[in-house]
């Protein structure tokens, strides 16, 4: 754990360290928690809080077995109901999902 004056940054594995939440800013890394357990990782974020996901491919850039098929982890994200998300570009084939928890 780092800790600084306006911010106490807590590394590890996620679902050691959920019982200090809500949390104003998460960064999930780990897929089983953008997709598993996506439902908790909405949860333990604080109400105006920030997420922070990368790794995602921009539909440009799917493969051709991807094309036309919906991407369920994306579509939870951008579309769930306590949250307001974007997708964001990182570099031209490599984007992010920043979400703010509204209620």
């Amino acid at each position: 754990m780092i800790i600084h004056s306006n911010a106490e940054f807590v590394c590890g594995d996620w679902k050691e360290i959920i019982q200090q939440g809500p949390f104003q800013f998460i960064f999930a890394d780990a897929a089983a928690a953008k997709t598993i357990d996506s439902e908790i990782l909405a949860e333990i974020l604080e109400v105006g809080g920030l997420l922070l996901m990368d790794d995602f491919t921009p539909e440009e850039y799917w493969p051709a077995e991807w094309r036309g098929k919906p991407d369920p982890v994306r579509e939870f994200w951008l579309n769930h109901v306590r949250l307001t998300a974007t997708e964001i570009y990182l570099t031209p084939r490599s984007s992010a999902i920043l979400a703010v928890k509204n209620k």
